[in-house]
Parts: C-alpha cells; sequence; structure tokens
C-alpha cells in the first residue's frame, strides 16, 4: 500500500492524460484544476481504472472521493490491523460508504480484508452496488447495508474489528457559509453536513462506543477540521478511554485520523502521536539512559513473579501488578494480584545508551 500512495502523491498529469484523453479538458495552462467538480470526478475515474485497475461511473450529482486521502486512511488501518493483532482477514465496518464504496472498494483489491459499507442514502448504496458488480467484487467481500440515521452503528456487528469513517464535515450553517471564493460542494446533503458538525457525529459515535468494552473492536474517524478535534479528544478524557491515537497526513489540505479502542494491545507511539500537539495520548514508549552497562535479561529475570522471553534483540517481559513495589512484597502480592489480574507485558530493547520500553499490553497504567 506505501507503494500505491507513493504513485498517488506524485502523478505526473500530463502523462496521465497523454493515455486518458478525457482529462484534457480540465487543464488551465499547465495545471490541472482541481477546482471543479466534473475534472474532480473525472480525476477520480481515471486514477481508479489507471492505478488500481478498478471500472467506475460516478455519479455527479454526490459528493466525489479524493482517491489519494482515502488510501492514506488505509495505509494506517492496516497498521492498526498489525499492531493490534486483527489477523490475516479482519472485519472494517465503514460508516457511511457513499457512493463508490470507495474504502471497502480499494481494500478489496489491496488487502484480503472484508467489508460492510453502510450507508443512510438508499441512492448511494444502489451506485456502489453497481460499481462492485462491474468489478466483480463478491458479497463475501463486500457486504453492503442500509441504515437509518440515529441508530446505534455498533448493535448488530459483533465480530467488527476496525471501524472507519469520513463523517461530514459541516453542520448546516457551515454549509451556507462556505467561502464564494471556494469550489462548490457538490454532494448530496447527508454527505455534506449533519447535526452538529463532524465533532459532535465522532463524539455520538464515542457514546455509542462505550456501550461495548469487551469487544476488541479499533474504533477510528477521519477529521476535517483541526477545531474538532478539542471536543472529540476531550470527550475520550472524559470517559476514560486511554488507549486512543492521533494521525496526521495532508496533501494541500491538513487531515487527521482518531482511533480508540478497548483493546488491550497497546500500539507504537509512532502511529498515535502527532507533532507539537496538545491532543496527543500519554505515551505507550519510554527511553530510559543507561549510566552503566548492566546485563538486562539477568536483571529483570530477578523480579518475582514474572517472565521473559527473547524475540531477537527484544525482551518480552511479562507481569501481573506492580510486583516490584514494597506494598507488593510486604502483602506478598495476594492483594495486587487479586485487584489486578490482567497481565502486562512490555517489549524492552537495550540500545547504544538507553533501553527503550514499549507498554505493548494491558490496561493498568500505573504498571
Amino acid at each position: 500500500m506505501d507503494e500505491k500512495v507513493r504513485l498517488l502523491e506524485n502523478i505526473n498529469f500530463h502523462q496521465l492524460a497523454a493515455q486518458h484523453p478525457s482529462l484534457d479538458q480540465f487543464f488551465v495552462g499547465s495545471q490541472y484544476n482541481f477546482d471543479t467538480h466534473e475534472g474532480l470526478i473525472e480525476l477520480a475515474q481515471v486514477i481508479l481504472l489507471e492505478y488500481f485497475q478498478l471500472k467506475a461511473q460516478l455519479d455527479k450529482t454526490r459528493l466525489c472521493p479524493r482517491i489519494p486521502n482515502r488510501l492514506k486512511y488505509l495505509r494506517l488501518v492496516g497498521s492498526l490491523v498489525e499492531q493490534f493483532k486483527l489477523g490475516d482477514s479482519p472485519l472494517i465496518l465503514d460508516i457511511g460508504t457513499g457512493q463508490t464504496c470507495i474504502y471497502p472498494l480499494l481494500g478489496s483489491r489491496l488487502t484480503s480484508w472484508r467489508f460492510i459499507g453502510t450507508d443512510i442514502d438508499e441512492r448511494s448504496l444502489e451506485c456502489a452496488k453497481k460499481v462492485l458488480e462491474e468489478n466483480n467484487v463478491s458479497s463475501e467481500r463486500i457486504q453492503l447495508k442500509l441504515v437509518r440515521s440515529g441508530d446505534d452503528p455498533f448493535m448488530d456487528i459483533e465480530n467488527c474489528d476496525v471501524v472507519m469513517t469520513n463523517p461530514p464535515f459541516y453542520d448546516e450553517t457551515g454549509i451556507k457559509q462556505n467561502k464564494p471564493e471556494k469550489p462548490v460542494l457538490v454532494g448530496k446533503p447527508t454527505e455534506l453536513a449533519t447535526e452538529g458538525g463532524e465533532s459532535q457525529f465522532i463524539i455520538n459515535m464515542i457514546n455509542h462506543s462505550v456501550k461495548y468494552p469487551g469487544r476488541n473492536t479499533v474504533y477510528s474517524s477521519l477529521v476535517g477540521k483541526y477545531n474538532s478535534l478539542e471536543p472529540v479528544v476531550g470527550k475520550l478524557k472524559e470517559l476514560n478511554i486511554t488507549n486512543y491515537g492521533l494521525s496526521e497526513f495532508s496533501n494541500k489540505t491538513k487531515r487527521w485520523i482518531l482511533f480508540w479502542t478497548f483493546n488491550k494491545n497497546r500500539p507504537s507511539d509512532n502511529i498515535r502521536m502527532i507533532k507539537r500537539s496538545t491532543f496527543n495520548p500519554d505515551k505507550h514508549e519510554i527511553f530510559i539512559p543507561l549510566k552503566n552497562k548492566i546485563n538486562l535479561a539477568d536483571f529483570l529475570s530477578s523480579i518475582q513473579r514474572t517472565t521473559i522471553e527473547r524475540e531477537n534483540e527484544v525482551i518480552v517481559f511479562k507481569t501481573k501488578g506492580i510486583v516490584w513495589s514494597r506494598k507488593f512484597r510486604r502483602t506478598n502480592g495476594t492483594n495486587s494480584l487479586k485487584e489486578k489480574g490482567l497481565e502486562s507485558i512490555f517489549r524492552i530493547t537495550e540500545l547504544e545508551t538507553k533501553i527503550k520500553v514499549h507498554w505493548c499490553y494491558g490496561d493498568d497504567r500505573a504498571v
């Protein structure tokens, strides 16, 4: 998927137009014009065909998917699948799948994942069904489902591994105040606006997700506006959801992806923290300076009621409770194990002058 992302970041539009003359009409001088809906529609159709061998005739009255950004979101989902250990054929729920069911369509072409695409607009699902039929995509790979606005999107999908969505950015006021010099947004009202805007849409998702704390599902959403991060991250903190992360990407415009979960696997910080942001979660990884050389494996083995394993240069350290604390030793760990019960796992790597500790499993941050 990385290679596809790089290709779409470096498209030579003149070469692409030479192979697909339908693009010629959308050049202004030597530059492709991204400011017309028709030009975006034609470009999306050409990119799907040229880079993914997918055929799609898009409805020009509906929102046009920006393929490079959609692919970057899928790439992050791939990292989540790997780090949360969700298997080779995870089930992905795409909320608001749209006329092309673009995330399932691309995902089914590039991975072995399975998808459920839901939408509140029957016409969008009719268009999506035609796209799937034209590209011979079976219902075993992609299911389409009509849902009602306001319903709990997770109620009937217990075995879902990852949730993804690209919510409407605006509330109705936001659309009406769209600056006149910007390109006109084309799409159905349900594609462009939602009550309370994208932040309220994501907060509703969070509120629904807490009904299912026993599931290992990883929930995620694209975030289009930076000022949406404060209320949605605030909601996660209010509900004491600590296992969350933020990712950032940009072409001409910055976008963010927020994810959260009740899964006890703890991903690496490189996929869950963005630069210089007050909205970042607490770290899962720390670096401890080494003043004196020690035999790390021997030291860790000396701690009671722990186990260690080796994976090449990494030590996997497993413990229940804070077994090195004075309180634990005083009670012989009886109360601590009864209270905590769940295992915490750390991946420890000895570097030149420091030790890297990654808390990769557990729900007790105090450990």
